[in-house]
């Protein structure tokens, strides 16, 4: 089975490496997922302009970062144009306005991974 791959957007590596380590039995060479990680909005586009074969993008909105969070509604709705599953994350407030830029699920941070198997399939 080929590994879905999947583009991790926050802004805070505590999540990174909190995601990674929850999905770590179903990434890496034999698993189902190959993660690949971005700490901003501009690092995410570079990443999708090279090379934009991504099968999903987790969009992470940090409630403590309002500035950032703007940057990433562009993002989203960029990566909505190449029909890859988005799915928000973070609090209420801050995921509803992803969805509403694009994002068609949304979880909390701590359910993050268990939805992106969800919607995966995985």
């Amino acid at each position: 089975m080929k590994s879905k791959r999947v583009l991790i957007v926050a802004t805070l590596p505590d999540w990174h490496d909190i995601w990674f380590r929850k999905l770590g039995k179903n990434a890496g060479l034999d698993g189902p997922l190959a993660l690949v990680s971005a700490v901003s909005a501009r690092e995410a586009r570079d990443l999708v302009v090279d090379d934009p074969r991504f099968d999903a993008c987790v969009v992470a909105a940090c409630s403590d970062d309002p500035l950032t969070n703007r940057s990433l509604v562009p993002l989203v709705r960029v990566l909505a144009d190449n029909s890859m599953t988005l799915i928000a994350a973070g609090e209420k407030d801050e995921r509803q306005q992803l969805v509403r830029a694009g994002c068609r699920h949304e979880a909390t941070m701590a359910a993050l991974p268990t939805k992106l198997l969800e919607v995966l399939g995985v």
